[in-house]
């Protein structure tokens, strides 16, 4: 194919491929007494609400008063910050961030083929690895639903790409890149293991060794920003969601968790992950670029292991997202090389002609048929299936009709005592007790003997008689089989023309403004 016309087909396809991603936005919308409403999965709507908070000169707090760091993507928390000082209606703004994510995604995919290219030697490895990226349902469902996942690969493409554009004799990591990977590690604190991994291959690489002082100093003082920072504000160097996922439960339970989802990934695309292993250490072992991939996969592999995974799986993961991108694109170009020499051995046999021709073809063919190796099949279906429901849209869309019903007919200064800690307090603007942890210091260092990632911490004794919420939304049968929730709460059915059930503290009825409401004992 000419050089001309190939450009043209790459521009098409990324021109479907942002079609298709804004036609994924559309679908998570949904209408709410005749409004459109954008919004972001529930763990992303946590930090809009620091965000919120923040720009309206409360303090980036998720409660007024309360010092606790419930978000570990600042970089991200901070953008959304700057999405609050916008005109616009908070039903919008998650649509912007979805906008932008679109255009994080096009970038990226532009990059990934050009990373995979220079890196493999091979424009069509390019091609393969930017059609891969666009077909991987993970990374782009992750990306639009308000993850950080986009960003971090956007940041560790770019940090590639400087690697791909230095000069045969000059040093393998320039000195740009690091500057990507601090963003990097604003971004989410749990980059910090990439930019050593880069660390780790410049001090491999001779001509490196010398310039180290530069990364080395400027992660330095990154850290003692952020650490020192929280450390000041909050009074703990990490934020409230390490101790909560981190600590306090087993350590074999928390590995076995994490070592189950890395297993997910592998066995899944085993025959494609084999191949770009076997690939890439047959024919690219000396290369320190390509080395540096596969450092970096293993790398963030062990990571996932080590935190015990996401509470996601079916989705390979946020932690996993970054290396599902590069063993992709480590396939494309071992697929390239491997057709190449395909080729070769047919253009001794058959003619030029038939050669030329075979090696692209070949790698976008198999590219495509590999493409499910980079899928999990209920990802697969959410991204490529347009009737079917996006990730927790359901679960939205009651969450929001919640939060409007409190809005409306509570007092702002009552309490919600709530599991879904994103949209519900978002959106009903109401203080709130995070069952789970996510905000709260005593759940999170809690010692269990459980692990579900981010699902593993509760303390009824803690809830019900220390922080009494006014007003309780997520409850278990648990919770509602014990005796003093009976005696403190009531059983509230909303009045239309939303029906819902909350339970309101007994001495916080007189907070509870809704006349068509029916009341009753918990039984």
């Amino acid at each position: 194919m000419r050089p001309r016309y190939a450009r043209l087909l790459e521009a098409l396809v990324l021109v479907a491929y942002v079609a298709w991603a804004i036609l994924y936005v559309a679908r998570t919308s949904f209408l709410h007494e005749g409004v459109r409403v954008f919004t972001l999965w529930d763990d992303a709507m946590v930090s809009m609400r620091y965000a919120e908070h923040f720009v309206a000169g409360r303090g980036l707090s998720w409660n007024d008063g309360e010092c606790v760091q419930g978000y570990s993507n600042t970089g991200i928390t901070l953008f959304m910050a700057l999405l609050h000082l916008l005109p616009m209606a908070k039903e919008k703004l998650s649509l912007v961030f979805m906008v932008a994510s679109v255009g994080v995604l096009a970038v990226s995919a532009v990059l990934v083929r050009q990373v995979t290219a220079a890196f493999f030697g091979d424009p069509w490895a390019g091609r393969a690895a930017a059609l891969l990226f666009m077909v991987c349902a993970p990374l782009a469902v992750l990306t639009l639903q308000g993850t950080d996942v986009g960003v971090e690969c956007l940041l560790l493409l770019l940090a590639l790409n400087e690697v791909a554009k230095r000069a045969p004799e000059s040093p393998l990591v320039p000195r740009r890149a690091y500057v990507y990977l601090l963003v990097a590690v604003v971004v989410r604190l749990d980059m910090t293991l990439v930019f050593v991994v880069f660390l780790a291959a410049a001090l491999a690489s001779p001509r490196d060794r010398a310039g180290l002082r530069f990364p080395l100093a400027l992660l330095a003082a990154t850290l003692a920003v952020l650490l020192g920072g929280s450390l000041l504000y909050y009074g703990d160097a990490l934020p409230n969601t390490y101790y909560l996922k981190a600590t306090g439960s087993p350590r074999a339970l928390v590995l076995a968790s994490g070592a189950e989802q890395a297993l997910y990934l592998l066995t899944t695309g085993w025959f494609a992950i084999a191949f770009a292993v076997v690939g890439a250490v047959a024919w690219f072992r000396r290369d320190p670029r390509v080395r540096l991939l596969g450092a970096l996969t293993l790398a963030i592999l062990l990571y996932n292991v080590w935190v015990g995974g996401d509470w996601v799986g079916y989705h390979f993961g946020r932690f996993v997202a970054p290396a599902v991108m590069l063993l992709l694109m480590m396939f494309a170009g071992v697929l390239a090389r491997g057709m190449g020499a395909l080729a070769a051995l047919l253009r001794n046999r058959r003619g030029d002609r038939l050669a030329r021709r075979l090696a692209p073809a070949g790698v976008i063919v198999v590219a495509l048929a590999a493409s499910p190796a980079f899928n999990d099949p209920e990802g697969a279906r959410e991204w490529f299936d347009p009737a079917k429901e996006t990730l927790l849209r359901a679960y939205n869309i009651r969450n929001y009709r919640i939060a409007d019903y409190l809005r409306r007919h509570l007092d702002h200064d009552a309490k919600l005592g709530i599991g879904w800690a994103g949209m519900i307090p978002y959106f009903s603007e109401l203080p709130s007790i995070d069952f789970l942890g996510k905000s709260d210091r005593h759940i999170a260092r809690m010692k269990v003997s459980i692990f579900a990632p981010g699902h593993s911490k509760w303390d009824f004794d803690y809830l019900l008689q220390e922080r009494k919420p006014d007003v309780i939304f997520t409850t278990s049968e648990e919770m509602v089989a014990r005796a003093d929730f009976k005696h403190l709460y009531r059983r509230v059915e909303a009045g239309a023309p939303w029906s819902c059930t909350v339970y309101v503290l007994a001495d916080a009825m007189t907070k509870l403004h809704d006349p068509a409401a029916t009341v009753s004992e918990v039984r």
